[in-house]
């Protein structure tokens, strides 16, 4: 069963975030600066999930990282197999991010070994051929992209 079926509890627990550690691995290779942000459920220390709730929306979807290369860049890092799955929620929160400093994805497939950068406008160029659904779980309403669209994208 796909990752983004499993229940959240599964998804989080005791898991190393391999696109994550990609994405690092990605930029270390290629000498620019980063860190890592966030809120991120896999840390070695979580936010208690009743006090990430009391926290705002924005901050909630904080980026995952930040680079600094030619430009300061917020980064969110997507790990998928065939799809790339953006949640409606998290989009609105990435648009205000974007307000701040340009806001760029880096998507890995493990299915595929393959990695994707790009920014939050061709991200809405992609909506076009999306489609829409919605997880189990939490009802949350998702962009589904084909990795196929990623493909112009795709970085070494």
């Amino acid at each position: 069963m796909d990752d983004s079926n499993q229940d959240f509890i599964y998804r989080n627990k005791n898991r190393e975030d391999v696109a994550q550690r990609v994405a690092e691995e990605y930029f270390t290779s290629k000498k620019i600066f980063w860190r890592t942000l966030g809120t991120d459920p896999k840390d070695d220390n979580p936010i208690p999930k009743d006090m990430f709730f009391k926290m705002p929306p924005m901050v909630q979807k904080m980026p995952d990282m930040f680079a600094i290369n030619h430009q300061f860049v917020f980064v969110e890092v997507k790990g998928c197999k065939e799809s790339l799955k953006v949640k409606l929620s998290d989009w609105t929160q990435y648009i205000r991010w974007n307000d701040i400093a340009r806001f760029m994805f880096f998507v890995y497939s493990a299915k595929w070994d393959k990695k994707y950068l790009f920014y939050l406008e061709d991200f809405h160029r992609m909506l076009d051929t999306s489609t829409v659904g919605k997880y189990k779980d939490n009802n949350k309403v998702y962009w589904e992209i084909s990795i196929i669209e990623l493909e112009p994208y795709a970085i070494v």
